[in-house]
């Protein structure tokens, strides 16, 4: 197992974690409104959070799975990455109800990385994962709070302004930010990703063997646990 924790590559799957969270924050409670503002049926929202939902459910295996090929998150967290910019890209710019569905659907594949993430992150923290791994979420978490105040106070106010002959506006202003939001903590991600441990079979091995011997160990407490309620 990795001796020494890559903080650095830690830092870079934190800000995605962020990210994402402030992703949460910023489109959930702009949606409804952006939708309905193309002319859509209210119920249209449940289509855009199935879309997002299912994407990511589908794409989770798929790049779990190149992942541990690979034995790097390098292509899958960049491919994840270039998902979600290009999702908010047709979120954003082509302002319909059917580009609103399709860039959730793509957008949604983005999401798909977080399990290959967590994965990548235990191995290489060792037995600190745990700890390392509740960071990474209790940054998405940040990132939702965060979003939320930030979408209040100054990002819903913004009016509307003209970017390459595009117009934004309060409806498609927080697909904007999620754009801005992955091109820059994305790149500093995936920077981070030359900080990332190569994975290797003995690592793996070692790992099991560690979690079989923490599991035997537990198991040998609780059955004396158990035992002493019945025998003298």
């Amino acid at each position: 197992m990795t001796e020494k924790t890559p903080k650095f590559f830690v830092v870079g799957m934190c800000l995605w974690y962020l990210a994402t969270g402030m992703e949460y924050g910023f489109i959930l409670p702009t949606i409804n409104d952006y939708i309905k503002s193309t002319g859509a049926p209210a119920n249209t929202i449940g289509l855009a959070l199935t879309f997002f939902a299912l994407s990511g459910l589908l794409s989770s295996p798929v790049i779990g799975w190149l992942t541990d090929r690979q034995k790097s998150l390098r292509v899958s967290f960049v491919f994840s990455l270039l998902c979600s910019i290009i999702g908010y890209a047709a979120y954003t710019f082509f302002q319909s109800a059917s580009m609103i569905l399709v860039g959730r659907l793509i957008s949604g594949i983005g999401w798909g990385v977080d399990g290959a993430i967590i994965g990548r992150v235990s191995l290489a923290t060792g037995k600190n994962s745990g700890t390392f791994i509740g960071v990474c979420l209790l940054c998405r978490q940040v990132g939702i709070i965060f979003a939320g105040v930030l979408n209040f106070a100054w990002i819903s106010n913004w009016g509307v302004f003209s970017i390459f002959g595009f117009e934004i506006n309060p409806f498609n202003s927080a697909g904007f930010v999620c754009i801005i939001i992955y091109l820059v903590f994305g790149a500093v991600s995936v920077l981070s990703l030359k900080d990332e441990p190569k994975g290797s079979n003995e690592d793996v091995s070692e790992a099991s063997v560690m979690l079989e011997e923490n599991l035997t160990e537990k198991q040998y407490k609780y059955k004396q646990v158990f035992l002493s309620y019945f025998l003298p």
